[in-house]
């Protein structure tokens, strides 16, 4: 056998394995590539219309705002009669002779309560508001970074968390833009048992009254009075 031909052979095998395994090497990085490519830009697509439907600055400051303008009061109503017959008014027992029976320190507890209640539900909104809005830089940041060609993989772990992260804000900014809380739990009872043979039970909700609007172009005016038609603000869409 000639020992020149069979080498010549053996190296030719090996280099067609050798471009072939390149060849499969450069494919698979290819595949790679353009996996996390795909993951970049989806990312991206999914922030931006997030922040071009839902992660508007007006729309989170516009909520935060009425509710900040809103007033609020405490309502107690009878708990013992049946929804019919309180909205009927039939009770023997008065309006006047029920407030007799409250306990006034109790209820200034109470009203003391209710009033920290907004002032925590107010600041834990402005702190969610902030939290978006910082979030809302990261993000936008990344979309620009993204559209230059700058973005990697290393940074998609925490884009998507943050991403995530900005999202949950948004849904518990929703929950704490309410109109009513209750009932409340009570300390203590409103009317102390001094005695009485029958005591109301009395229930206490936390009501948000939202400011009203003035409709400038629905009113009217003449040199003897003037008629003004007004509607209550009410928080756009949820944002999520």
């Amino acid at each position: 056998m000639d020992l020149t031909v069979s080498w010549s052979w053996y190296l030719s095998i090996m280099e067609d394995i050798n471009m072939d395994c390149c060849s499969s090497e450069k494919c698979g990085n290819q595949d790679m590539q353009t996996h996390v490519d795909l993951e970049l830009q989806e990312l991206s697509d999914k922030i931006l219309q997030l922040l071009d439907n839902k992660l508007q600055h007006h729309l989170i400051m516009d909520k935060l705002e009425i509710m900040q303008r809103s007033s609020s009061y405490l309502d107690i109503q009878r708990e013992d009669l049946p929804p019919s017959e309180e909205q009927q008014h039939t009770s023997p027992m008065t309006n006047s002779t029920l407030w007799s029976l409250i306990d006034q320190q109790r209820l200034s507890r109470v009203k003391a309560l209710t009033h920290t209640q907004v002032k925590l539900i107010l600041t834990m909104l402005e702190f969610l508001a902030q939290q978006i809005f910082s979030n809302c830089r990261e993000l936008m940041d990344f979309t620009m970074r993204h559209s230059q060609g700058l973005s990697n993989s290393n940074e998609t772990a925490s884009i998507q968390e943050k991403l995530e992260q900005t999202l949950q804000h948004m849904s518990d900014f929703d929950r704490r833009v309410v109109d009513h809380l209750g009932p409340l739990i009570l300390p203590h009872k409103l009317i102390p048992n001094e005695g009485h043979v029958c005591i109301p039970k009395l229930r206490a909700y936390f009501i948000v009254k939202l400011p009203i609007h003035i409709n400038r172009s629905e009113s009217r005016a003449t040199s003897t009075s003037m008629h003004l038609y007004w509607t209550e603000y009410k928080p756009q869409d949820p944002l999520v």
